[in-house]
């Protein structure tokens, strides 16, 4: 009951830590009354308890959200240097943080599409168009994304991919005139003798 109350109230990791923390202190000052007033049967009773307390507190701090939030600090340092780099223009440097963010284990979702957003504009500024497709895909809602594809595809002149992007939802991101542009871009690629 003390952790769904504590849960109600706070991060479900720190909720889960409190909760045995509090009963594990509870069942020791307890169980030493219990031992001292000459009930050993209760005193044992409460000795269990607060082994079982110790136990569930331990599968708590090795928990998945408890190794993500040992993590995060590392994360957060190798995304802040990645951004640090691409606003100085150093797009490979980005690039290569960008990745080690992204093989640290436990990485949230909004983690992850930091790095995604990262990558594809790291890339698209260093020329690599068709890895700023790759991650940029990754986030098929974002309105910035939209657009990088669409410089690339439109850097790249592949028709073929830039029919199958109009006809993708992301399309929809974009303005009109852009829409319009990738189009005529498209034409004008199928016109080419080496696209025929």
């Amino acid at each position: 009951l003390m952790r769904v109350v504590f849960k109600k109230l706070m991060r479900p990791l720190l909720a889960g830590r409190l909760t045995h923390g509090i009963s594990i202190a509870v069942a020791l000052v307890i169980g030493l009354l219990l031992l001292k007033m000459g009930s050993v049967i209760g005193a044992i009773f409460l000795a269990m308890s607060l082994m079982q307390n110790w136990r569930m507190l331990q599968d708590v701090n090795e928990s998945p959200d408890a190794k993500v939030q040992r993590k995060h600090s590392r994360v957060r340092e190798l995304i802040e240097e990645a951004r640090a780099a691409f606003e100085a223009g150093e797009f490979a440097t980005a690039t290569r943080l960008a990745h080690l963010a992204r093989s640290e284990p436990y990485l949230s979702q909004e983690e992850l599409d930091h790095i995604w957003h990262l990558l594809a504009l790291a890339e698209v500024r260093a020329g690599h168009y068709a890895e700023a497709i790759r991650y940029a895909e990754r986030l098929p809602q974002s309105t910035d994304m939209a657009a990088v594809q669409a410089y690339a595809l439109q850097a790249l002149g592949d028709s073929s991919r830039i029919r199958r992007f109009l006809a993708s939802p992301a399309a929809v991101l974009l303005s009109a005139e852009r829409i319009e542009q990738l189009q005529d871009c498209a034409r004008l690629a199928m016109q080419t003798p080496h696209n025929a």
